[in-house]
């Protein structure tokens, strides 16, 4: 039902709802609850490292109402969601499907575009809907807050101690929705200077940085941003753990906080799909992941998942009930970091994503904007994918993936030119998530028959789009690089069209090569390699700016330079430079065949948020 409807207070024609379905997002508080797991609470996301620094207890004593940090605030006797029957023998998001009453979607949605008055406006194509943003206010109405001389009634309960807060990021930080201390203004900084400034991995030059900051700001200055700030302070607590200054217990008793905030919001019709509740729930989220991901203790191995799994459960939730991502249009940052997650996730294992974002027709967004280049389409580069007379979906995806490439090329070459990064990160999700549509298609649909050459190269390119901006790719895109193997077993022997694309084809096997170095798999590429560029001439005198002229006429990025040639010289293909020698990959989080697909995600959080080894 609307929240409309659901909002009429003092309704009396209406028939009396039927008690509303709870469940448990995570019960952290005690063994009381439904979902707690006995003499064992929330654990998994603090690392081993911690507890082996520090033994310590995430027990909670049966009466404490003092937690760490100086806050004051006390423990949810129980933490609730409602969305199961209470009848369920496991009341929690584990098991939940989500009931048609529990959640409200958005009342008639206005399709406006997604851009946000940025230079990629100029197209109309793509109009996700919008649904209605948090607040931007604080929780006290005056504009001349006098701090803790304010006279407003909330001001009095949630002012934030104004003494000694400079984060510098805000103008006016006057209220905050939540008690804070000294402690937890610091974590709020520390967030913003360390942690938000890789929020979006494909800007070299970091000039995101201040729409990621006035998001952060947005957030915690709205009457509904206390979720969002407990799970800010357990993220902070978390890197101040994994850089080795930090209490475990201090992680602990924020996330229990976050939780008990989002389920306070769950419970209110007009917040339960809120950007904040929202963005709490995708931190917590993607914290967990990366627990999981580097626990190597069976203390905690039949736990963490469950709790992992929980998140994700309930973020899908609620993203479904708010309309899809495309309902989050509102939100230029939050919808483009669930959708590089979600992604990221298909990518990886090459399973359907938990969301996807479409625009207002229910298509894929097109990177079919005015470019700002004179001349934003290579023709020559197309021109090498001819021969093969791919199939019209692939071809329209390719078409997009040269402009787009184009237009990264400049905007890393110049930091100043017109280009939003946070709209460039949304797209080239959008094209991974195009291509890896296209292949899962056709393995689904038994009507399609692909051409090997066809999925070769839609594998390739979908290898080249997660390394232009993923330093750490090479377990993200295992899973490619073996469907890329078997069906380049099945076509290399086909001297046509090969034959035509000699270019295409060195290129394809470079993809390959990146892609498995490190690995078993990078013998297979390593023998067809030779072959393919000793029939261009290739040989191990060759100088290696040689090979690369070559290759640059087709899809290319400046930051593969290196790699490349520190890779070929390794195969054979051309000599080395300046004595460089040759090393082996070693940019994988763990050896590929080791790490569990589910869990490649949550790897990469921790090395590029938590450094290696946290």
């Amino acid at each position: 039902m609307d929240d409309q409807h659901d909002s009429k207070a003092g309704s009396r024609t209406r028939k009396p709802a039927k008690r509303p379905q709870q469940f448990m997002f995570i019960d952290s508080t005690g063994a009381n609850g439904v979902n707690a797991k006995p003499d064992k609470n929330v654990r998994s996301f603090v690392m081993k490292s911690a507890r082996s620094k520090k033994p310590w207890s995430t027990k909670q004593k049966e009466k404490s109402n003092s937690p760490s940090g100086g806050e004051s605030h006390t423990q949810p006797d129980r933490i609730k969601l409602e969305g199961l029957s209470p009848t369920d023998g496991s009341s929690s998001w584990l098991h939940a499907a989500p009931s048609p009453n529990t959640w409200s979607t958005p009342t008639n949605p206005l399709p406006v575009s997604s851009r946000n008055g940025s230079f990629l406006s100029a197209n109309n194509r793509s109009q996700p809907y919008i649904t209605q943003s948090s607040s931007l206010c604080c929780l006290c109405d005056n504009p001349q807050c006098a701090g803790n001389l304010c006279t407003q009634p909330q001001a009095s309960r949630q002012l934030a101690n104004r003494d000694g807060f400079a984060v510098g990021f805000v103008a006016d930080l006057d209220c905050l929705p939540v008690p804070t201390n000294r402690t937890t203004k610091n974590l709020l900084k520390n967030f913003v200077q360390k942690y938000s400034i890789d929020l979006v991995p494909l800007d070299p030059h970091q000039t995101a940085s201040r729409a990621t900051t006035n998001w952060i700001s947005r957030g915690i200055m709205s009457a509904t941003g206390a979720p969002f700030i407990y799970a800010i302070f357990t993220a902070s607590s978390l890197y101040g753990l994994a850089t080795g200054s930090g209490n475990p217990q201090d992680v602990l008793q924020h996330k229990i906080s976050a939780i008990s905030e989002i389920n306070k919001q769950l419970n209110d019709s007009r917040t339960r799909v809120d950007d904040n509740n929202l963005a709490a729930v995708f931190m917590l989220l993607c914290i967990e992941e990366g627990a999981v991901s580097s626990l190597d203790s069976s203390d905690d191995a039949d736990w963490a998942p469950l709790q992992r799994k929980a998140h994700l459960d309930g973020l899908k939730t609620m993203i479904q009930r708010r309309g899809g991502l495309s309902a989050l249009g509102s939100n230029q940052c939050l919808q483009t970091f669930i959708l590089l997650h979600t992604v990221a996730h298909a990518v990886s294992t090459f399973e359907r994503p938990y969301a996807t974002l479409m625009n207002s027709t229910g298509h894929i967004q097109q990177y079919d904007i005015p470019s700002f280049r004179s001349r934003p389409v290579s023709t020559r580069t197309l021109r090498l994918f001819q021969p093969f007379k791919l199939d019209h979906d692939l071809y329209n995806i390719i078409s997009n993936i040269v402009v787009f490439v184009g237009d990264l090329n400049v905007w890393n070459d110049d930091p100043h030119c017109p280009v939003d990064p946070i709209e460039m990160q949304k797209h080239i999700c959008l094209l991974q998530y195009r291509l890896f549509d296209w292949y899962k298609r056709g393995e689904e649909e038994t009507t399609l028959v692909r051409n090997p050459i066809d999925q070769t190269l839609c594998l390739a390119l979908t290898i080249f789009l997660v390394i232009a901006y993923n330093q750490n790719y090479t377990v993200m895109v295992h899973a490619a690089s073996q469907r890329m193997q078997a069906a380049l077993q099945q076509c290399l022997h086909l001297r046509y069209p090969w034959a035509n694309a000699s270019d295409l084809l060195m290129w394809t096997l470079t993809m390959g090569g990146l892609a498995t170095r490190g690995s078993d798999d990078f013998a297979f590429f390593t023998r067809y390699s030779v072959a393919a560029f000793e029939a261009q001439g290739f040989a191990r005198k060759t100088n290696p700016e040689e090979v690369l002229d070559r290759l640059r006429e087709c899809l290319w990025l400046g930051k593969l330079d290196a790699k490349v040639k520190d890779m070929w010289q390794e195969m054979g293909i051309c000599r080395g430079e300046d004595g460089a020698g040759s090393r082996a990959s070693s940019e994988g989080l763990k050896s590929p065949e080791r790490v569990r697909k589910e869990d490649i995600v949550g790897g990469l959080t921790n090395e590029r948020f938590f450094g290696k080894g946290s």
